[in-house]
């Protein structure tokens, strides 16, 4: 793979794996943060690869492709939990609010 597209890839490829460990972790705000650096990275990348490159070129992007899915769906789990817990804490509020009203 040509080196102009080989280091995009490879630090495109590193901050998908930062931002998976950020979901693992649900720092959200950082993984927010680390995905417009890489989709600056991504945009500069978007370029067709040399004929003899290509294999490494698909290989870079599935790998990426698979972070990215695998980012996804502990984010959409995060925000389901966060859902939860919102639900819960109005639900709570609501509570406190209609015993409230009911005390003298």
């Amino acid at each position: 793979m040509s080196a102009a597209l080989l280091d995009p890839l490879s630090d495109i490829g590193v901050l998908s794996e930062t931002m998976l460990s950020c979901a693992e972790r649900g720092e959200w705000l950082e993984l927010a943060d680390l995905e417009a650096k890489r989709h600056a990275l991504i945009a500069a990348a978007m370029q067709p690869p040399e004929a003899a490159a290509r294999d490494s070129y698909v290989q870079a992007a599935r790998r990426i492709l698979a972070l990215d899915q695998r980012t996804l769906a502990l984010a959409q789990a995060g925000h389901s939990a966060l859902a939860k817990q919102l639900q819960s804490i109005n639900t709570g509020r609501n509570a406190v609010q209609a015993y409230a009203q009911q005390v003298p």
